[in-house]
């Protein structure tokens, strides 16, 4: 069978952005422009085309939880320069201690003027992020189930990852209006049953800890989001999702992913990785739309089953690769398992273009 990999390069047609560049549209209020031009000069050597929307917000994070934490320090080094100026009996000491008073003293009300920018900047990037990742639900049912149903058509269960947190997946798959006939679409093709991996829990949707346990499910789709989504949250140690907070509440967090590209330790992101892992162990082909290669994590667990899985195949289509992908690497190291469709997603029947998957 065959199992899908979605990045931001597949919702190219409904209008959105790719990774590559989606900060570019983003300007910053006057109140916020020193910090976020801060930001920009050290996240990403002041080109907005690779700023990483997550890691800035991974920073920003940082700063506002920690703030409390950063003026106490400085509070502390102000009082004890203090101390020590009124016990000394040197003049010149206590001129010493009393700038080391007045540097601490500053320090304290920059850092107040530094989470004030933060919770300003961070709410900004939250609105601009909401607003880019709008999509019309009717478009992108129609992108996703014309690659989708016909595929239905002959296996009995479909297996999807995607790096996006963008709800473009939800218009696909799930029945937010019972009028729609979304349900019944699927219902038709022989799908029982949508799974992203939340199980209910009293009043709660929260994310299982067991994604392997009987999956990959006949007549299931199971959709799994790598890097979160926009309705994700932690709630008392749990990841929990519901109804989207923005834009009316900009004070929780929009994405909950990471800001780093390493490997991540925690649930629910170490259980999807190796959930993904796993699939690839009993699934023919992976068949990436619009990702970029540019996860180090993924793409080391690609190439491992690659390896241990000699027949395994891997078809990209994406129309061309970022200068920072390993894409062209990946298809070096396994020139007879990995191949490169330069189509645009939408545009042609890209089940047909790929060959059938090798006979076992």
């Amino acid at each position: 069978m065959d199992m899908f990999l979605i990045g931001a390069g597949a919702c190219v047609p409904l209008g959105l952005s790719t990774t590559q560049g989606f900060m570019t549209s983003f300007n910053p209020s006057p109140d916020t422009r020193l910090l976020f031009d801060v930001l920009l000069a050290q996240l990403a050597d002041n080109d907005k085309s690779r700023l990483d929307i997550e890691r800035i917000f991974f920073v920003l994070e940082n700063l506002i939880k920690n703030h409390k934490t950063y003026i106490n320090t400085a509070t502390l080094f102000e009082e004890t320069y203090r101390k020590k100026m009124g016990d000394s009996t040197s003049p010149e000491m206590k001129s010493g201690f009393d700038s080391k008073r007045n540097y601490s003293a500053s320090a304290k009300y920059f850092l107040g003027d530094l989470y004030s920018m933060a919770i300003v900047l961070d709410r900004e990037l939250k609105r601009f992020l909401w607003d880019s990742l709008k999509h019309d639900r009717q478009k992108a049912f129609e992108l996703f189930s014309g690659l989708f149903s016909p595929l239905l058509q002959r296996q009995d269960s479909l297996t999807i990852f995607t790096t996006n947190y963008d709800l473009v997946l939800e218009s696909v798959f799930e029945d937010v209006n019972r009028e729609s006939g979304l349900k019944k679409h699927w219902e038709d093709l022989g799908i029982h049953e949508i799974y992203n991996g939340f199980e209910c829990r009293g009043s709660s949707l929260v994310h299982t800890r067991n994604l392997d346990a009987n999956r990959p499910a006949a007549h299931e789709v199971g959709y799994f989001k790598l890097h979160g989504s926009l309705t994700w949250d932690f709630h008392d140690g749990v990841c929990i999702t519901g109804a989207p907070r923005m834009p009316e509440d900009l004070n929780g967090p929009a994405l909950i992913y990471p800001g780093y590209k390493g490997i991540p330790v925690d649930h629910p992101f170490s259980d999807l990785h190796r959930h993904f892992f796993n699939r690839l162990a009993v699934h023919k082909r992976l068949i990436s739309i619009g990702f970029a290669y540019r996860d180090e994590l993924i793409n080391s667990l690609i190439a491992t089953s690659l390896t241990l899985r000699p027949k395994l195949q891997v078809h990209a289509i994406c129309p061309e690769f970022p200068e920072d992908s390993n894409f062209p690497m990946l298809a070096r190291q396994f020139p007879e398992q990995v191949f490169h469709h330069r189509e645009k997603f939408g545009e042609k029947d890209l089940l047909a273009l790929i060959p059938p998957p090798p006979a076992e």
